[in-house]
């Protein structure tokens, strides 16, 4: 059983985060929001362009979804 309440979550929408490999860089963040960082830094945040953003979510979706 998960406990929700160790579940990182993105400041703006509470959802959970991602995990992603973005161009070799790993990055962790919100899909939802477009908010995206290194996992475990407290550096800034930055946003995917919106066609990275788009095929990210086409990949978990998977086609035709």
């Amino acid at each position: 059983m998960t406990d929700d309440n160790n579940i990182a979550r993105c400041h703006e929408c509470k959802r959970p985060l991602t995990v992603i490999d973005y161009h070799s860089e790993p990055l962790t963040g919100c899909m939802t929001c477009n908010l995206w960082g290194p996992p475990g830094k407290g550096s800034r945040w930055k946003r995917l362009p919106e066609e990275d953003l788009r095929e990210l979510h086409r990949s978990i979706r998977g086609p035709g979804e």
